[in-house]
């Protein structure tokens, strides 16, 4: 008996649908969605994550406050009582939260390790950082100076 060749198995076609050649996948609508995705995806597999945009549009909650709290130096329990403190008690951040987006912030350039002291990690603010901080404070600044029509329209 021969051996027959083994091929990769691909992801079932659909009609109408196209196999990227790039990540693999089916795109059931097939058009240009699934060239930009497949760049993206290209770039975050071989790039590390660093992504062709710089402006990420607003930030998330607990990227503001874990930056807010960087402005002075310090490591991820530290830092969850200080985001505690500078919410007022409103947000408490455990810590999947918390290291999931150092990680992230760390790739994209925002934060650096500053050292290490055990098994402890102390973090820093870079530059990006304290400008990304700045205008996300200046975005918000301006959506509650928007929001004044609201306390114009109950009047």
């Amino acid at each position: 008996m021969g051996t027959s060749a083994i091929s990769p198995r691909r992801p079932a076609k659909k009609p109408g649908a196209r196999l990227c050649a790039l990540t693999n996948t089916v795109a059931l609508d097939g058009g240009p969605r699934l060239w930009y995705y497949s760049v993206i995806r290209y770039s975050e597999i071989h790039n590390r994550g660093v992504r062709l945009v710089p402006d990420q549009g607003p930030m998330t909650e607990a990227m503001y406050y874990i930056l807010l709290a960087l402005l002075r130096p310090g490591h991820g329990y530290g830092m969850m009582q200080r985001i505690r403190a500078l919410s007022g008690g409103r947000l408490e951040m455990g810590p999947g939260t918390l290291y999931g987006v150092l990680t992230r912030m760390h790739r994209e350039g925002l934060i650096v390790l500053a050292g290490e002291e055990g098994r402890r990690k102390n973090y820093a603010i870079t530059e990006a950082g304290r400008a990304a901080l700045l205008a996300e404070y200046r975005r918000l600044k301006q959506l509650v100076a928007d929001g004044k029509l609201l306390e114009e329209a109950e009047e």
